[in-house]
């Protein structure tokens, strides 16, 4: 993701903030933590679980790294899921693999707590990237075009918020149309570069990829 797109990215996530009515507490979360903080052991992660007056926090840490960072704001049920990173040291063993017995296990836990403590649905935006020859790969927009769905779509039922759906369905149907679909979902994981992803998003008229809202119900 390039520092244009960055920019992007965080007006899209103030403005939902703001929409949510979550300034406030987003700026406290940032620079002030604080709470009460419960510790519990779930399936080899250590995961912290913070209440303030405002808020529940869950976190999962590989030293100064958030592998999983989720809230619920207490004056609804909408979960905000934050941030999603890979590191071996997320698990309590230090050998975190990726995939299936890994990082969708560690993303399901969060997500499992967030509807034990009574999330009805969570909502996050998908900036995730995976490094590949020293680059960093979005891994949205890679899927998207290899497979046309993203990686959170398609491990755990991510659907853009309704007034994003019409301009991705759109964008899924152009992608078969104009794409050269069997050459991209052979390409490696390094050939998707930011300038690369671009040029594809353009040439299907779909730029606003890394603002769309994703939800997922938890009930």
């Amino acid at each position: 993701m390039n520092n244009i797109q960055m920019r992007l990215l965080q007006q899209h996530f103030f403005a939902q903030l703001h929409r949510l009515g979550r300034i406030k507490h987003w700026q406290t979360y940032a620079m002030e933590g604080g709470g009460e903080t419960e510790v519990r052991i779930i399936d080899g992660f250590k995961v912290e679980i913070t209440k303030t007056h405002e808020e529940t926090r869950f976190l999962i840490k590989s030293g100064r790294i958030h592998c999983i960072r989720m809230s619920i704001y207490k004056e609804d049920t909408i979960a905000s899921f934050l941030t999603a990173m890979y590191d071996a040291g997320c698990s309590i063993d230090g050998n975190m693999v990726r995939g299936e017995k890994g990082t969708r296990k560690m993303i399901q836990i969060g997500l499992d707590l967030l509807k034990e403590h009574g999330a009805s649905q969570v909502v996050m935006t998908d900036t995730s990237n995976i490094p590949r020859e020293g680059k960093n790969i979005s891994l949205g927009a890679m899927y998207f075009l290899k497979y046309g769905m993203t990686w959170y779509e398609k491990y755990f039922g991510f659907k853009p918020a309704e007034r994003h759906r019409e301009d991705y369905e759109t964008a899924k149907i152009m992608r078969k149309k104009i794409l050269d679909t069997k050459t991209l979902k052979d390409m490696p994981c390094s050939h998707f570069t930011d300038k690369f992803v671009s040029d594809m998003f353009k040439q299907i008229g779909f730029t606003n990829f890394y603002i769309i809202e994703w939800v997922k119900p938890l009930v």
